[in-house]
């Protein structure tokens, strides 16, 4: 048995008393990066949840018409989970190029315009993109260690930095570019350790010390029941906080996860950050990292936050939380 499957054993016994019936899956991580807490769900809707996470999206949003794809939840069976396939015109030409089924998963079309609006950035946190007269300062989200060494790396979102080889922070350089991933909108940055630099202090002392992060498959389990109806959970939300570099500290409720293209993306009910608040840390009641702030999305006249969900981001930009 693997150190991950040993804790998992563990997790389970904890929270079962023995093996139950139906597939376990991870609901979050430790600092460490191994399993923490568990759930069961039906195998069904487990092979379902991983035949999404694993989809080759761009294939199909490839197509004319096809804008995005997620998950949703048909009836009151947890198995009954459908692929919705998000369209600009919900007519014949398009519908012809979303197949019946995919994989046994039956799919649904929905009219939709999405638009995914990224903040221009200000930041009172002063990390920043040296390269550019605009201000493009964020939020940093935390400090976490190269996967392979403990080499400190900060993080914050990608969009803020734009692929700059350095970050400032109040005029001095305390990172030089480590990995770069502009389809999860994560970045993480060596620090030089020029000066004396905690980014954690960004979180403020109302938000508890981020002690790990939330798994995508997961998350996308947990979470839904959202304004528009379409659930993808049981419904569950989970209440979030954050401290933003121009917003201070703020909270929100997470209602509902989606993935669009290669992007995981965790909503919030409300649109509560500001701009400069991008890259900021999303963590929940236990101090787990939901997610790393990515700005807004907007939908009939509404707006709510979005954030690139925990495990996946950090994983992106090679990081993990404890040495």
């Amino acid at each position: 048995m693997t150190a991950s499957g040993a804790v998992l054993s563990i997790a389970v016994k904890r929270a079962y008393g023995k093996k139950p019936e139906g597939k376990v899956i991870v609901h979050t991580d430790d600092i460490h990066g191994q399993p923490d807490t568990v759930r069961v769900i039906p195998k069904e809707r487990y092979r379902r949840l991983k035949l999404y996470e694993r989809l080759p999206i761009q294939k199909f949003t490839d197509r004319d018409g096809i804008q995005a794809l997620t998950i949703t939840q048909q009836s009151d069976d947890p198995t009954d989970l459908a692929l919705k396939f998000l369209v600009e015109n919900n007519v014949r030409a398009t519908r012809k190029r979303v197949p019946n089924n995919y994989n046994r998963v039956p799919t649904v079309v929905e009219e939709q315009s999405v638009e995914l609006t990224k903040e221009a950035i200000r930041g009172g946190s002063a990390i920043g993109n040296p390269n550019t007269d605009r201000q493009t300062d964020g939020t940093v989200c935390l400090v976490g260690y190269d996967l392979d060494s403990d080499t400190e790396l900060i993080v914050t979102a990608d969009h803020v930095m734009n692929g700059a080889e350095k970050m400032k922070f109040s005029g001095d350089t305390v990172g030089t570019l480590h990995i770069r991933n502009h389809l999860t909108d994560t970045t993480s940055y060596e620090s030089t350790k020029s000066i004396d630099l905690d980014p954690r202090e960004t979180a403020d002392s109302r938000i508890p010390n981020i002690s790990g992060a939330w798994r995508v498959d997961e998350l996308a389990d947990k979470v839904g029941n959202t304004d528009r109806g379409d659930s993808v959970s049981d419904g569950g939300t989970v209440d979030v906080e954050m401290f933003g570099a121009f917003s201070g500290y703020i909270s929100d409720i997470c209602n509902n996860t989606k993935r669009e293209s290669v992007f995981y993306q965790a909503d919030m009910k409300r649109h509560s950050t500001q701009k400069g608040d991008s890259g900021g840390p999303w963590v929940d009641g236990d101090g787990k990292l939901l997610g790393v702030h990515h700005g807004k999305e907007e939908y009939s006249g509404d707006s709510w936050s979005v954030a690139s969900v925990g495990r996946h981001a950090l994983n992106s930009a090679d990081v993990k939380l404890h040495k």
